[in-house]
C-alpha cells in the first residue's frame, strides 16, 4: 500500500469484499501495527458494493478471490463501472493467482497472496 498513503496521515477508509469479518479485522490488525490506521467498511454482495461506491469516497478497495457470496471479477468489473479511480488491490487464495495477474493487465493497482497479506502494510 506504499505510495497510497504516507505514515502518520489520515485514516485510510478502505471497502472490503473479504470472505469474513475475521479477515477484515486481521487486515485492519496488521495496518495498524504499521502506523497505517484503517477504517474498513466490508460489503458482502453486488448491491452493497455498488451503494457503497456511489455513497463515499473511498482509498482503496480490498477484494478477496475467496469470498463466498460475490465473485473476485464480479467485484472488479462493479469498481471499474463505477469510473473510481481507487486502487483495486486482490487478496488471492491459494490456486487464484493467475486470476489476481490478469486483473493488475487489466487495471488493478496490485495482488497480495492471501497466505501473505502482511504484504499489505510494505
Amino acid at each position: 500500500m506504499d505510495g497510497m498513503r504516507r505514515k502518520g496521515q489520515r485514516t485510510l477508509r478502505l471497502l472490503t469484499s473479504v470472505a469474513t469479518q475475521a479477515v477484515a479485522k486481521h487486515v485492519s490488525t496488521i495496518l495498524a501495527a504499521a502506523d497505517l490506521p484503517s477504517r474498513m467498511h466490508r460489503v458482502n454482495s453486488a448491491e452493497a458494493l455498488r451503494k457503497a461506491i456511489s455513497t463515499s469516497d473511498w482509498d482503496a478497495v480490498l477484494a478477496a478471490s475467496d469470498h463466498p457470496a460475490i465473485g473476485l471479477e464480479e467485484i472488479f468489473a462493479i469498481c471499474a463501472d463505477g469510473r473510481t479511480s481507487m486502487p483495486f488491490i486482490v487478496i488471492a487464495a491459494s490456486g487464484d493467482e493467475e486470476l489476481a495477474v490478469g486483473l493488475v493487465r487489466r487495471g488493478a493497482y496490485d495482488w497480495v497472496r492471501g497466505d501473505e497479506i502482511g504484504q499489505l502494510a510494505r
